[in-house]
């Protein structure tokens, strides 16, 4: 029923282009990507960048029944299909068991049970019409039940006048769905040009009559964007990451007993290079000194499995049959670049109509593509 179901939205554009979780051939990436193009270009541009960070509270579980299968049927969902979601999600009840006591039996008229796989399927559908930005340069993001407004103009004012409008239709459109935003969790991240680097920005922008907060850095999708984007505190926050997990590892290891120093190298490219892989499509805008903390952990961590003396950062490296860190990161970045260019029409579709082919001002695609000339 889940893969009908799918199917039947995704050949009938059901879904919004905007969202990219739980789909086939999209990803985190797919959002990290638009974000860092988007607001990167816009910084080259000397323009201001300002993001939203809105947070769904308890997305699944706030599911209304009536308006879900009043969406469905909205949307077009043969009937069959229907009767079977209703049976699914009606006559649902919990209660608390304690030493042979039972309470009372509360009906639930809300939530999608947690764990099945419908449950994704139906909760993008309830949200397959969340309103789209209608005014220039501002666009929508969605991962789940992750949702971030993003706009980009010569003018702070503009920005914020644009963000406002969308946040108002997404207030509007959560309300008629008995969606709850945790305001408390909103914040805005704006990136200045260099013009404006000691200027006060106003309006401030509002949800439900509060004022959102500005933050100087915050967490999108497992990567931490900052207001000057080149990355810094992801980078360190990563790197401790890195680093205890290393220090974990290594005390497996030992001559008499323990893996075998293949194992301990495949190991470390499971649980430590992973997480510093990550975020690959934003991080190869990186400069190369900005990681080199991270290559020295894995050059040390080879060495001590190897037990190499310290010679040639290049040498080591061959010796373990292991690319650096950031040779890893633009191969990463390239491959996920082309595949899901041929495989994901709607970040197809962002390349071709959201992004100057030609610029030579440093971007994830000019990097992936060799446009990005470097600037004297």
């Amino acid at each position: 029923m889940t893969i009908r179901i799918t199917n039947w939205a995704e050949s009938n554009n059901i879904i919004n282009k905007e969202q990219s979780g739980f789909r086939a051939h999209h990803s985190t990436y797919d959002k990290i990507f638009e974000l860092t193009q988007i607001s990167m270009h816009a910084k080259n541009m000397k323009n201001y960048c300002a993001a939203v960070f809105m947070d769904v509270e308890k997305a699944f579980d706030k599911v209304w029944h009536d308006g879900l299968i009043h969406t469905l049927i909205k949307l077009g969902l043969p009937s069959i299909y229907v009767r079977y979601i209703h049976s699914f999600i009606q006559d649902r009840y919990i209660y608390i068991y304690v030493e042979g006591l039972e309470s009372i039996r509360i009906k639930l008229n809300f939530g999608v049970p947690q764990g099945s796989a419908l449950s994704a399927i139906l909760f993008l559908r309830y949200v397959a019409e969340i309103p789209t930005p209608n005014t220039a340069n501002t666009h929508l993001s969605q991962f789940a039940d992750d949702i971030k407004q993003y706009a980009h103009s010569k003018g702070f004012k503009t920005v914020q006048t644009n963000l406002q409008s969308s946040i108002n239709q997404m207030t509007l459109f959560c309300g008629k769905r008995r969606i709850a935003i945790n305001d408390s969790k909103n914040f805005e991240i704006i990136i200045k040009p260099p013009s404006a680097k000691n200027k006060t920005l106003t309006p401030a922008l509002l949800f439900d009559n509060t004022e959102i907060e500005i933050k100087s850095s915050g967490r999108f999708l497992g990567l931490v964007f900052d207001d000057k984007l080149n990355f810094d505190e992801h980078i360190t926050t990563q790197f401790q990451s890195a680093r205890t997990r290393t220090m974990q590892l290594s005390t497996i290891h030992s001559e008499k007993f323990g893996p075998s120093e293949k194992s301990m190298l495949n190991l470390f490219k499971i649980f430590i290079r992973s997480i510093l892989e990550y975020g690959h499509i934003a991080l190869i805008t990186t400069e190369p000194n900005q990681l080199k903390s991270w290559e020295i952990i894995q050059t040390k961590f080879i060495r001590f499995v190897l037990k190499s003396p310290k010679i040639n950062n290049e040498f080591t490296l061959k010796l373990a049959n292991m690319p650096s860190i950031r040779d890893r990161i633009n191969h990463l970045a390239y491959i996920w670049f082309h595949k899901t260019q041929k495989n994901n029409k709607d970040v197809k579709e962002f390349i071709d109509t959201k992004i100057n082919k030609l610029s030579q001002l440093k971007t994830p695609y000019s990097l992936i593509n060799g446009t990005y000339r470097i600037r004297n």
